[in-house]
Order: structure tokens, then sequence, then C-alpha cells
């Protein structure tokens, strides 16, 4: 009888520090087992409270999915390059300087490789580079547009607009730069480090 009596005190202890709805279920809790012996009454109690602890730590944890979405999200909406609009003159000096200075950089590398499927000819704004087995890239002016378009035997088809503040020619839907993108792939079809002069 005594120890049921501390037991039930401990019980009403435990219970008045819970939240309204824990005092409840463990009243409910302590009615259903309080005629059982001591022993009995304290391995059940043991397992209702480590049931409680083992739900609460499976509840997800919103407000650290919502931190690492938000910021997910910001880093996505971080732009390097910004499209600049461009007068027919001021298109048409800037496009032939990067077309003039691939066509240059090509031929010079096709001396030092000495392929014999490595050819280059660039005609009325077209720039065909045809690399043998690693495939063929043209790179064209597009002036109704105001950009420079790149067919890659890698990547496909691409449009690139002109970003004046980092005098390059971009992607912008990828946010990368024809220099880049051009100096990867032929890096990796040629096994060499590519440096095309264009950003």
């Amino acid at each position: 009888m005594l120890a049921r009596t501390a037991i039930t005190r401990s019980i009403n202890r435990a219970l008045y520090r819970q939240p309204a709805a824990g005092k409840a279920t463990l009243a409910i809790h302590t009615q259903l087992v309080a005629t059982k012996a001591t022993g009995s009454l304290r391995t059940k109690s043991a397992m209702w409270w480590q049931r409680q602890q083992q739900q609460h730590q499976q509840k997800p944890n919103f407000s650290t999915a919502s931190s690492s979405l938000f910021s997910h999200t910001k880093s996505v909406q971080a732009k390097k390059y910004t499209m600049v609009e461009l007068d027919d003159s001021k298109y048409h000096n800037l496009s032939s300087q990067a077309m003039d200075s691939l066509t240059e950089y090509f031929e010079d590398l096709g001396d030092q490789l000495e392929m014999d499927d490595y050819d280059i000819e660039y005609t009325s704004g077209v720039l065909t580079l045809r690399l043998g087995v690693h495939g063929t890239y043209v790179i064209n002016k597009q002036p109704p547009n105001k950009q420079i378009w790149l067919s890659s035997p890698i990547s496909g088809p691409e449009r690139y607009d002109y970003d004046e503040t980092n005098n390059a020619w971009f992607c912008r839907h990828k946010d990368e730069s024809l220099g880049a993108l051009l100096n990867q792939e032929i890096s990796e079809a040629l096994a060499i480090k590519a440096a095309v002069p264009i950003n």
C-alpha cells in the first residue's frame, strides 16, 4: 500500500509538469496500471515515456528544411552575368573581335597539334572547327538577335548574349560564358589545356 502511494505521488508530480494534453494521457495511463504490481507499473511507465520521446524525435524539423530551401533559392538567384543591349555598330565590332580571336587561336592550335583530321574554316561570320572523331563545332554571328550562336558536338546548340561588365559572351539560362565552355570541352576532347582568348 505504501509503495502504491509513493508511485501515485511520483506520477502526480509528473502530471504537474506536463502540458494539458500530456496530463490527460498520463492520467488515463495511471488509472489503467495503478492496480497492478509496483514493478509492472514502473516498467509500463518507463515504456510509455520512451515511446513519447521516440515520437518527438521522429517529427520533421520544418524550420531547418525551410532555412535550407531559402539558402538554396538565394544561391540559385545569384547571377554572374548581365545582358546589355547593343546597337548594330557595337554588336558588329564586339562579335567580329570575338570571332577573329577564336579563328586565330584555333588556327595556331591546329599547327601545334598536327592532327590530320583537324580543320578550321571561317567564312561570312561562320567559324567551323572540325576535330575528327571528336566532332565539329560551329560558331557564328547572329546579327538579328545580336548574339553569337554555338553548335557543340558535346553540349549541343546554345545562344550567347554580351555582358559589358565582364566583357563576355554568356548563356543566360546557364549563366556560363562561351569562353569557359570552349575551354572545358576542347581541353577534355584533345587532352590539352585550352585557353581561348575570349571570356
